[in-house]
């Protein structure tokens, strides 16, 4: 089963998306200490949600894809990313797209009271987006950044107008979808 796609990403957009949107941490920094203020944490992939876990902390919401840097990871690390506290949802998203079902997901892991995994067969590669877009304000959204370390994004207003560009940017398979309007939350 493929999840809806909603929106594609640009070619030109890709370079933008390489560089860090938050504060870049070493591997040897601390996770505990470089989220220390954020209300919660979102984790998008399988090695800092692995990392996250190992330190104590435990996200709201943590989404996966068994795979880094487009190689499967090791079953230690997969099975590190799951937590008795989370409830998992599996959905499809294709590499470089956003599905309906993925921005949904998002949007319903973050206002539940419950912790969840969310695993994605294809990619999770885009999932920092709606997470962005959807996530209250002091949330800290952590992602890895190959070979340099992890990015801890803490969301504010201007974050979301940033990514908010960048989502306005995508080849939408509907502009006039309502998912739009939710995702800049009007």
């Amino acid at each position: 089963m493929c999840g809806e796609v909603i929106a594609t990403l640009k070619e030109s957009q890709k370079p933008v998306l390489r560089k860090p949107m938050g504060s870049l941490h070493g591997d040897d920094v601390s996770v505990v200490e470089s989220t220390r203020g954020c209300s919660q944490l979102v984790c998008v992939g399988d090695i800092i949600t692995y990392r996250v876990l190992r330190e104590g902390l435990v996200p709201k919401l943590s989404i996966v894809d068994g795979r880094s840097c487009r190689r499967a990871v090791s079953s230690e690390v997969l099975m590190g990313t799951q937590h008795p506290s989370f409830r998992t949802v599996e959905l499809s998203n294709p590499s470089g797209t956003l599905t309906r079902e993925l921005v949904l997901a998002v949007r319903d892991a973050l206002t539940s009271p419950h912790r969840t995994r969310i695993f994605i067969n294809g990619e999770e590669d885009l999932a920092v987006l709606p997470v962005v877009m959807l996530a209250p304000h002091t949330t800290g959204v952590l992602y890895g950044q190959p070979r340099k370390g992890y990015v801890v994004l803490r969301v504010r207003s201007n974050i979301k107008q940033k990514v908010g560009a960048i989502l306005d940017t995508m080849v939408k398979m509907d502009p006039s979808d309502g998912i739009w309007r939710m995702l800049h939350g009007d």
